[in-house]
Order: structure tokens, then C-alpha cells, then sequence
């Protein structure tokens, strides 16, 4: 019986299916006290529960305006109760699937906006069932990492192109060794597991999977995010993820937790498609007003998170019905490192982009 607990809202809230029990969704817990501490989403529902977050359950409204009327195809739920209650198919339960399924339940049911299912290549064989699930409706998201979630650690420190084969050394009980600086990895032929490299190469030398990891991170995320994007352009686009070995898509799940926007990234803000086309040494903007009546863009509507940072702007003004037009900021100073936040007086409804 899979069990989700029901949001409050519907429109700014988000569901985090995980592989694992321990290690992603205790890294996403702390990402997603600092989004909701920034405004960025109301609710974000991590299953499992990660064990470091031992906050009692808020109370939440018993009637849901945004509950859907449609069929709820073998949900098993009690009116009023907190939480949506299903079995999945047996035909969905296998690995990674199941998490692409769960997430797709909930979605159907119009209970987040949007939702994610975060897993790792592992030896699962399912992983082509779950891409074509994904893209299904209602669309789930896939943050996927191989070998595992340790890769996306490692690029917070060092690029690699080395195809893991293993995430950490097991004797032939099954326990995990500790692999590190003064203990090499076991010689089983797969050569160095991931653990084991994170841990001899970067500052994570004393990691383990329970260990609260994200504040170790937190100041290395850009460049783990530049490493990411470096490593997805090693591969064929027509290679299917799942046959990328390193590889990760964790910075899309990060980027849609914070509402950053990256160059060549582009995203639905109210009326608007927005696309970021250049960050050095002006910032371009590509904007298209989807809506049927006229808008206005102005300076006023875009800021930088240091609000210290002026700058010039031009092509504004007014932008007709499915008009598209480039926005150039040329700040007065150098703004590596700094974001700046469209529409500027939004709290609801906003993108950072990442210059």
C-alpha cells in the first residue's frame, strides 16, 4: 500500500519520490527547507521520509477545492483523511517504475503541480518502461544518476568521465566496506567503486550515506550544476539516459527546486515562455507573451538578488500577443555568481536566472 499525505495547496507544491532511503531524501530535505524558507514552493513532499526530518505533520484543511472529479483508477481513500492511500499495479511495481508510478498517481489525482521520481542505474531492468511512463500523462519528471546519487556529489568537487561500475565495495557477506585514503577497493574486478573515489578525491573523505550532506555542498551547487551540463555533452543525444555511465540529471530537480534558470534554459512564468540565451558579458533574455492580450516589460519587473547591482536595460516595452522579443541587461559591474529574479515583485509566481 503506497501512502502519500494530501497538500494544502495545489499550485505551488511538489512530490519527490525516492529510490533510496537514506541518502536522497535526506540531501532534498535540507534543499527543501531552503526553498519553501525562499519562497519557492508552499509544499514539497519527500517520500520515503527522510530520517532527519522528525517535524511533527502540519494540520491541513479537510476540503481540497482543487481535488479533481475524475476516476480515481484504484485509489483506495477515506473522505477527510490526510493522506491518499493506493495500491500500484502489479504490472508497475517493479524497479524504477514503481517511483515513476507513485509519482503519477498523485499527479492524476491533481494533488501536486509537479513531481519527481529520483533513482539510480543500480542493476534494475526496467529503466526503459519507466522512460516511456515518464512522458506519459501526467508527466513525471526522472532526476536520474548513475552509477548513483554519489556522482552528483562528486561534481560539486571534480569533473570525471570514469563509468563507475559499482557505488561502493561489498565482502562477499554483503556488508560495505570502507573504502577511503588508506584502505583501497576491494580487487572483485569492477575496479574503483564511487564511494571510494569521492572519497580519496574530494573534501567528502570522512562520507558516509547517512551523514547530513547538503551543507557540505551547498557552496560548491554551481559547480556541480556547470559539471553536469559538461558531462551531458560527452554523450549522443539519441543515447538513452539510462545507458550513460557517469552521468546525472539531478541539477534539473535542484534548479526546479530553487526556480533557477540556466543559459539555454528556458520555462512557463504566468504570461510568459522565458529563455536564458547569454549570461557574459550582458545577460539575454528571450521573452514571448502567451496570452491574446497586449503586455508591457519594463526595468522595474527584473532585479538582482543583490539589489545593490544596477544596470541598463533595453527591448522592452510593449509585447503583443505571442510576440517575442530580446531582453539585454548589461549590469554596471561584474555579475558572475549572482542571480537576478523576473518578475520582481512576484512572490508567487518567479524565476531566478543564474548568470
Amino acid at each position: 500500500m503506497e501512502k502519500i499525505r494530501k497538500p494544502r495547496q495545489f499550485d505551488r507544491n511538489m512530490l519527490i519520490v525516492c529510490e533510496d532511503t537514506n541518502t536522497a531524501p535526506n540531501y532534498l530535505l535540507r534543499l527543501k527547507e531552503t526553498a519553501i524558507a525562499n519562497g519557492c514552493w508552499d509544499t514539497i513532499e519527500i517520500l520515503p521520509k527522510p530520517p532527519l526530518d522528525n517535524q511533527p505533520l502540519e494540520p491541513r484543511p479537510q476540503n481540497n477545492p482543487h481535488k479533481s472529479a475524475r476516476l480515481k483508477r484504484n485509489f483506495q481513500n477515506t473522505e477527510g483523511s490526510d493522506f491518499l492511500e493506493f495500491e500500484l499495479e502489479n504490472e508497475n511495481r517493479e524497479q524504477p517504475i514503481r517511483y515513476v508510478r507513485t509519482v503519477q498517481k498523485a499527479l492524476s489525482e491533481d494533488l501536486y503541480a509537479e513531481g519527481w521520481a529520483v533513482f539510480d542505474l543500480d542493476g534494475h531492468t526496467g529503466h526503459a518502461r519507466a522512460a516511456e511512463m515518464a512522458v506519459e500523462l501526467p508527466t513525471v519528471n526522472i532526476a536520474f544518476s548513475s552509477r548513483s546519487i554519489e556522482i552528483w556529489f562528486l561534481l560539486h568537487f571534480h569533473l570525471t568521465d570514469t563509468a563507475f561500475q559499482k557505488t561502493i565495495c561489498k565482502n562477499e557477506r554483503g556488508h560495505e566496506l570502507e573504502c577511503n585514503k588508506t584502505t583501497p577497493c576491494l580487487e572483485d574486478g569492477r575496479g574503483e567503486c564511487l564511494v571510494g573515489f569521492l572519497k580519496r578525491n574530494t573534501a567528502l573523505s570522512d562520507y558516509k550515506k547517512k551523514h547530513d550532506i547538503a551543507p557540505r555542498l551547498e557552496l560548491h551547487q554551481q559547480n556541480a550544476m556547470n559539471n553536469a551540463i559538461t558531462l551531458r555533452g560527452n554523450y549522443d543525444q539519441n543515447q538513452l539516459y539510462f545507458e550513460r555511465n557517469p552521468y546525472t540529471t539531478m541539477d534539473f530537480l535542484v534548479k526546479s527546486l530553487f526556480k533557477w534558470l540556466q543559459l539555454d534554459d528556458s520555462i512557463t512564468v504566468g504570461d510568459f515562455e522565458i529563455g536564458l540565451s547569454q549570461t557574459h558579458p550582458n545577460i539575454e533574455i528571450q521573452i514571448t507573451n502567451r496570452t491574446p492580450r497586449t503586455q508591457i516589460i519594463h526595468k522595474q519587473h527584473f532585479v538582482f538578488e543583490n539589489r545593490d547591482i544596477d544596470f541598463e536595460f533595453s527591448g522592452g516595452g510593449l509585447l503583443l500577443a505571442n510576440q517575442q522579443r530580446i531582453i539585454l541587461i548589461t549590469p554596471n559591474r561584474d555579475v558572475v555568481g549572482q542571480k537576478l529574479k523576473f518578475p520582481a515583485n512576484n512572490e508567487r509566481d518567479f524565476v531566478w536566472f543564474c548568470c
